[in-house]
């Protein structure tokens, strides 16, 4: 299924399973959501400049990667419901290092729910300063070679996360969120 909305606010309900799914342009999308959808096989999600909230509540299993790729105002993303990724989870907050200061996300709590990866790759996220989001993924991972954070406000190591160091309270002070 590739998606490419015209409008500001789109939806596709009634869908609990899709195959590939590519959402890789949408130049006026504020808004996007699949709340049927449960089940996807691989997710691309890239270049959507302008979207703030983007929403798959119902998802809880990728059957391969999920990529997620340049939404640098989303605020309000919501995969609150997904606990498994069967490949690589890829979220990058601008689509270089160059754009990594047009990112906002400031945490990934929308994945506290992932406990299954085989790698995740996390880049150029300029505000993103809590993983605590991602810390019952890390058993899942089979070695720090599977866990790869750069260019972000904070950028954790695989044993940061394992020694329980998900934020950076200094960075968090002054991103606006204040961590324990």
């Amino acid at each position: 299924l590739s998606v490419t909305p015209t409008n500001e606010i789109f939806s596709i309900p009634m869908t609990q399973k899709v195959g590939t799914f590519n959402h890789t342009s949408g130049a006026t999308l504020v808004e996007f959501s699949m709340p049927d959808l449960e089940e996807a096989g691989n997710i691309n999600i890239s270049s959507l400049n302008v979207v703030t909230k983007y929403s798959m509540p119902r998802l809880n299993k990728v059957n391969g990667n999920l990529s997620i790729k340049g939404l640098y105002l989303a605020k309000d993303l919501d995969m609150s419901s997904l606990t498994t990724i069967t490949g690589t989870f890829t979220f990058y907050g601008g689509t270089s290092k160059s754009y990594a200061s047009r990112s906002t996300i400031t945490n990934l709590n929308t994945f506290s729910a992932l406990t299954s990866a085989k790698k995740v790759d996390i880049r150029y996220a300029g505000a993103l300063v809590d993983y605590s989001g991602l810390k019952n993924v890390i058993p899942s991972l089979s070695s720090a070679s599977s866990w790869k954070v750069q260019d972000c406000a904070y950028n954790p190591t695989y044993q940061d996360m394992i020694d329980g160091k998900f934020t950076n309270n200094c960075i968090s002070i002054f991103a606006g969120n204040i961590a324990e």
